[in-house]
């Protein structure tokens, strides 16, 4: 007996992440079923159940989230109804269709204390609303499917969204001077790196148990870390390198006073677990940093 058509469901399909994964190729063989509001509605589950019930084979990946990160600290209970219910909602619905899920959660999760990279292992302990809720989310989710995937990532960016990289080249190209936080660490991490890696890992886990060890939590954020001044020298230097008139970056502290979310002093993740897993190496985000900077400048 032939089995149906797999399918990639991508959910947030209009975000940063999902807009990448809506434009790459998709497995061969495989069809393609993209999900965003008002198709779906992921703080309802009867909108979810709806959403996913002609899939009876494929994988799913949950690439929506409530991102805002200093708005969640006066708006809890959204945040909250996104990635930890939401989760869950797409995890139980995922689970009844006997599809696996592929989740993207944060560096945010963490407290920023630890001297070098985090590992899996690493205790969490979020200093924001956005942190604590994706970390629930994280839980809801393993306990509602246990055929899941858990990416953290990083500090995404992309040609075509709203991202640090896009700012920090519209302030050089409007500002003689641009102060970026030298002590903040992390690990940028391409929206478009991070798609092709979903798609690569999804036909591994199509017909999987629900008890293989392929399953569960890892890293996976781009390489080297850095610190955000650092990260923004290098998009200064592609700026000056594609012979744009850019103004200097220059390093401050992160001003422990300033409202909003807190962010992990250090959030450098250590994708050494999925290398070994998927024999897939964590992406450099300095090979796409040359696209993206040429897509800012871009008036189309």
């Amino acid at each position: 007996m032939s089995h149906p058509v797999p399918t990639l469901v991508i959910i947030g399909a209009r975000g940063q992440l999902g807009r990448c994964l809506a434009a790459l190729p998709i497995p061969n063989g495989w069809e393609r079923k993209l999900l965003a509001r008002p198709e779906i509605d992921v703080t309802d589950q009867a909108s979810v159940d709806a959403a996913l019930e002609s899939v009876t084979r494929g994988v799913v990946v949950n690439a929506t989230a409530y991102t805002a990160v200093d708005k969640a600290e006066t708006d809890r209970e959204q945040a909250f109804a996104v990635n930890r219910d939401g989760a869950r909602h797409i995890a139980l619905a995922a689970a009844r269709h006997g599809l696996p899920i592929i989740h993207i959660s944060t560096d945010f999760v963490f407290d920023g204390r630890k001297g070098g990279a985090y590992a899996e292992s690493d205790p969490v302990a979020p200093l924001s609303v956005y942190g604590e809720s994706k970390l629930a989310g994280e839980e809801a989710l393993a306990g509602a499917n246990p055929r899941h995937v858990v990416l953290r990532t990083a500090w995404v960016f992309s040609r075509h969204a709203a991202c640090f990289p896009r700012a920090i080249y519209t302030a050089l190209r409007g500002k003689p001077e641009v102060a970026v936080p030298d002590d903040q660490i992390g690990c940028p991490t391409a929206a478009e790196h991070l798609a092709e890696i979903i798609t690569a890992i999804a036909p591994d886990l199509l017909d999987l148990a629900p008890d293989d060890p392929l399953f569960g939590l890892y890293h996976l954020a781009g390489q080297p870390a850095l610190s955000r001044y650092a990260f923004a020298q290098a998009i200064e230097a592609e700026m000056k390198k594609q012979g744009l008139d850019v103004g200097k970056v220059l390093p401050r502290k992160t001003d422990p006073e300033a409202p909003g979310a807190r962010r992990p002093a250090n959030s450098a993740l250590a994708s050494d677990h999925f290398t070994a897993a998927f024999r897939l190496d964590a992406p450099d985000w300095r090979t796409i940093l040359p696209a993206c900077v040429t897509a800012y400048g871009d008036p189309a």
